[in-house]
């Protein structure tokens, strides 16, 4: 199981260049992906970009991919057609926005090192190999952090099911308290109102098995622990189960419901509130599960 927040980066180096990729995932209901790249390297993007969607679900996932280039800086042609043309229109910029300007040394250094990176980068079979790589490592190391949360939260809901478990072996064990108590209740209004209606007279009867049928709840108890065993068998699952979680959930709280309006008892609604506020914390911590 996998969390959907996490942070890999690997970096390595290729001839002249290091390169370094970043990745960060946060929780999303569905796969999102932004990639940051330096102009020259748009056309690896859709590399990138394939590698994580082949192996993560969900999530918002933000990459990064940063290159240093340490080639010999001042090791490149003097291009002058293309650095007079570009003098030109930084002229002509300036004189319609009345902003001084003088080309200095470091201005044009700047132009013709920028020009020369343009006309040399060429993005080979053999660069792609080196990105695909350095985005695999980032993505691993991405992975161990998704999976070590996983577990905590693994165990923190496993602890959280325990509690909801014990709860419903309450509600089960006092669910045939209701017809007694309701015929109990029956008796004292019937004294209050002065009536000398026997308990064993047939509208009385019929009154009690009404109610035993109404407040039954043996279904909604099964369903429970179903929902529940079903629970712990995606804790131990490998696959991406966030969204079955969430649906479980959903189930277990309609259960709970039923029951809570089903039951005439003090202390089942008090264990059914308990058990929907374990519940909601459940369904907190899986909205991080992929």
């Amino acid at each position: 199981m996998k969390s959907m927040t996490g942070y890999g980066t690997a970096s390595a180096s290729h001839e002249n260049l290091e390169l370094q990729v970043e990745i960060t995932s946060v929780n999303r209901r569905n796969f999102e992906i932004n990639v940051s790249l330096p102009r020259d390297w748009l056309c690896v993007e859709n590399l990138i970009i394939d590698i994580l969607r082949n192996n993560i679900t969900r999530g918002k996932i933000y990459v990064y991919l940063k290159v240093t280039d340490f080639s010999n800086p001042t090791d490149f042609s003097f291009d002058e057609s293309s650095l007079t043309a570009i003098l030109s229109k930084l002229r002509h910029f300036s004189q319609i926005n009345n902003i001084p300007f003088e080309p200095s040394p470091s201005l044009l250094f700047d132009i013709l090192k920028n020009l020369n990176k343009s006309s040399q980068l060429t993005i080979n079979q053999s660069i792609e190999s080196a990105v695909q790589k350095v985005t695999q490592h980032a993505l691993a190391n991405l992975n161990a952090m998704r999976i070590a949360e996983g577990k905590a939260l693994s165990e923190d809901t496993h602890n959280r099911l325990l509690i909801l478990q014990e709860n419903i072996k309450f509600i089960t064990k006092h669910s045939t308290d209701s017809v007694p108590h309701y015929r109990q209740l029956l008796l004292q209004r019937l004294e209050q109102a002065k009536l000398s209606i026997d308990l064993s007279d047939e509208r009385v009867l019929k009154e009690i098995a009404l109610f035993a049928d109404k407040c039954d709840i043996s279904e909604e108890l099964t369903r429970l622990n179903s929902h529940i065993n079903q629970f712990f068998n995606y804790l131990k699952s490998h696959e991406v189960i966030g969204r079955k979680m969430d649906f479980l959930c959903q189930e277990i709280n309609r259960e709970l419901n039923t029951i809570g309006s089903k039951t005439n008892l003090i202390e089942v609604n008090h264990k059914v509130i308990d058990s929907k506020n374990e519940l909601e914390r459940i369904r907190e911590q899986i909205q991080n599960i992929e």
